[in-house]
């Protein structure tokens, strides 16, 4: 039996995943932010586990759950995200929708490591991140004039390139995808 964690699992395309994988007969961590949304989707799938990903100690403190729970996970799918429409400056001091798109799996990817070897992390991108411009030395976008969409593609231009040198770096495989129109929760 595998053990899987999704984030973003408490709607849409996560939690779609989420109900395939219990299906399969793999253990499910379902982590999502809204902690009613995640428990229902979790409810007869798997164990729910929240974060919000505006806040990096969430993040640090899910990782520590996780591994104290799966000192062993198989497949890490980053599928938490969002566009927003006005630039936001989270309680971590970064642009919102850097740092729930890509800082923050960033990190929790990182957190994890030990537990992922010979794992799978799969991060949902968008072909969208053909209109994103990274700036290494901005990357919060600060020097740049707001554009949801540019700031949203840049973060998946971001997601793509992570998901390239994470298989470089760390004992996992690694990839990211673009989903498709879906109906989900996403623009909501």
């Amino acid at each position: 039996m595998r053990t899987v964690v999704i984030t973003g699992a408490s709607s849409g395309i996560g939690a779609a995943a989420a109900r395939r994988f219990a299906a399969l007969g793999d253990r499910v961590a379902v982590v999502g932010r809204s902690p009613e949304k995640t428990a229902a989707v979790a409810d007869g799938v798997g164990e729910p586990f929240t974060a919000d990903f505006a806040q990096l100690d969430d993040v640090r403190a899910l990782a520590e759950a996780l591994r104290s729970r799966y000192p062993k996970i198989d497949v890490l799918a980053h599928n938490a995200g969002g566009q927003f429409r006005e630039r936001t400056t989270t309680v971590d001091g970064h642009e919102l929708t850097m740092q729930v798109n890509h800082f923050a799996p960033f990190l929790l990817t990182h957190l994890l490591a030990e537990s992922l070897d010979g794992a799978r992390v799969v991060v949902t991108s968008s072909r969208a991140h053909g209109y994103g411009r990274l700036d290494l030395t901005d990357l919060d976008g600060a020097r740049t004039r707001y554009n949801s969409l540019r700031r949203y593609a840049t973060t998946k231009l971001a997601n793509l390139l992570f998901a390239r040198e994470l298989a470089r770096r760390l004992p996992v495989s690694a990839a990211s995808f673009h989903p498709g129109t879906v109906a989900g929760d996403f623009f909501r």
